[in-house]
């Protein structure tokens, strides 16, 4: 009896041995496609995280200034009362006394343009005093904005250094400036900047100097990433600027600015004009953060389909090897072997294929998230933590994916499977 069960366990290893070699070059192939599968799961997820962290990021940044409960208008001033500069000057004060006195609201400015509204801006190029005309050309283009006294109030950027623009700075009056502190920090290292003076242009280009009466700390107010120095100017002493056609109004308790009420009060204000536009600073950054969070959905969801496909690629070739040897894992329980060295033996042979897959996938990543550099902010295009979280996660998934199988190898009764020989 002894002898004959021997032999029936030759016999089935050889059969088994003769399948596999018959099998092994379709197994090879389905290998190689979950390794494929699980390499383009990881770049997708890669891609997905960066960009989800980029929102995440965005999201949260601090843009410098009270961002809550400002709400904008935009108004389409005639060309009679811009040539008209004391009619221009009333009605600025009319409207932001009117709009500041709404229910609800707390304060009222005009500005040349409001926060991120994407629109162009003023840029400026500066010297200051004692520079010499090489480091002049190494400063940065300045945000010009010209602003009324009501504007850091109005806006939240509080004043650290000095004071705000100010009712007497009016024309006539020497020109101020109320500067960033990075704009600070760089024209005056170590100095104390207010009283310092500087020039717009070049050192020797027409035109007076402008003392700085304050400093308040940098703003995200034209671009959200890249925030450059700002320099705020008295709006009364210009002579040659544009006008400003946007009134921002900040909100008490949750107060928001009703169109219909913008309107009438414009009206009564001055007739001619007319209200083009009225929002908030919040759908302002809603519409700026439209594409970051466009990007980080769409990838989002072909990360998800590659997850998933990826999970029944592997539950597939593993239960097809479960199915191709189950007469060997008979036969190792027949000698002895435990239930759980078998679970382990599939689970070890699914997780080889993706722990392959994973790294083929983070070597092209390194690669291929390169490409998204330029939609990034904040995280580097290999960071560390994006790129182990994502490979975590596929091995958990494709873990979870080899379990089954593994179970159904822990299930085999090694009688039937030899009798199935």
């Amino acid at each position: 009896i002894a002898v004959s069960r021997q032999r029936d366990l030759h016999r089935a290893l050889r059969s088994g041995a003769r399948t596999g070699a018959t099998d092994v070059a379709a197994r090879r192939a389905r290998s190689v496609l979950v390794v494929a599968q699980v390499a383009l799961a990881i770049v997708v997820l890669v891609g997905a995280g960066l960009l989800g962290r980029t929102l995440v990021l965005l999201q949260h940044l601090d843009m410098g200034f009270a961002s809550d409960e400002l709400s904008t208008v935009e108004l389409s001033l005639p060309q009679s009362i811009v040539e008209s500069r004391p009619r221009l000057d009333a009605f600025y004060a009319a409207v932001t006394e009117r709009f500041a006195s709404m229910p609800g609201m707390s304060s009222a400015t005009v500005v040349l343009i409001p926060p991120f509204s994407g629109r162009n801006g003023w840029d400026a190029f500066f010297t200051a005093e004692g520079q010499t005309a090489r480091d002049a050309a190494a400063n940065p283009a300045l945000d010009f904005q010209p602003v009324l006294p009501s504007y850091f109030a109005t806006m939240g950027i509080p004043i650290r250094q000095g004071r705000g623009i100010a009712t007497t700075d009016r024309e006539g009056t020497g020109l101020v400036a109320v500067v960033g502190r990075s704009l600070a920090e760089r024209a005056w290292p170590g100095q104390d900047p207010i009283g310092k003076r500087f020039k717009f242009g070049h050192a020797d280009a027409p035109g007076p100097w402008t003392t700085v009466v304050g400093v308040v700390d940098d703003v995200r107010y034209r671009e959200l990433t890249h925030p450059r120095p700002v320099v705020y100017v008295a709006w009364a002493q210009q002579t040659d600027k544009p006008p400003l056609s946007f009134v921002v109004a900040r909100g008490s308790a949750g107060g928001s600015l009703a169109a219909r009420d913008v309107a009438r009060i414009v009206r009564e204000i001055e007739p001619s004009v007319l209200v083009t536009g009225v929002g908030t600073i919040r759908q302002h950054l809603t519409t700026l953060l439209a594409r970051p969070r466009f990007q980080a959905l769409v990838l989002g969801v072909f990360a998800a389909v590659a997850v998933i496909l990826t999970a029944v690629g592997v539950y597939g070739v593993i239960a097809a090897l479960v199915r191709q040897r189950t007469a060997e894992i008979g036969i190792r329980l027949a000698l002895g072997a435990r239930i759980s060295d078998v679970g382990f033996l599939v689970l070890r042979s699914g997780l080889a294929l993706s722990s392959t897959g994973v790294a083929a996938g983070l070597a092209a990543s390194a690669a291929t998230t390169r490409l998204l550099g330029a939609e990034l902010y904040g995280v580097s295009p290999t960071d560390p933590a994006t790129m182990a979280a994502a490979s975590l996660s596929l091995l958990a998934v494709a873990a979870l994916a080899c379990w089954l199988p593994a179970r159904a190898a822990m299930q085999v009764d090694p009688l039937v499977a030899l009798r199935a020989e």
